[in-house]
């Protein structure tokens, strides 16, 4: 699993990709011929994605800052 620093720094890559496609559209003239840049729909997906890894690995990390680990020692009475 990537670090949260990667998962960030993939969130702000993403985030660029979306504010450029939403800037100059899905297809861009160049003088080798129109471009497609990356779907915007899959994108936003990317994003989503991504932001849910972020929880998740930011909760993991204060779980595990708070929890107590508990061992149980000794013979069992029924």
């Amino acid at each position: 699993m990537a670090s949260i620093e990667e998962l960030k720094q993939q969130l702000q890559e993403t985030n660029e990709a979306i504010s450029k496609i939403k800037l100059g559209g899905q297809e861009i003239q160049s003088r080798n011929g129109r471009v497609k840049l990356a779907d915007l729909n899959a994108l936003r997906q990317e994003k989503a994605d991504l932001e849910r890894q972020i929880a998740e690995a930011q909760s993991m990390n204060r779980m595990d800052s708070f929890a107590t680990p508990v061992y149980f020692m000794g013979k069992r009475r029924f």
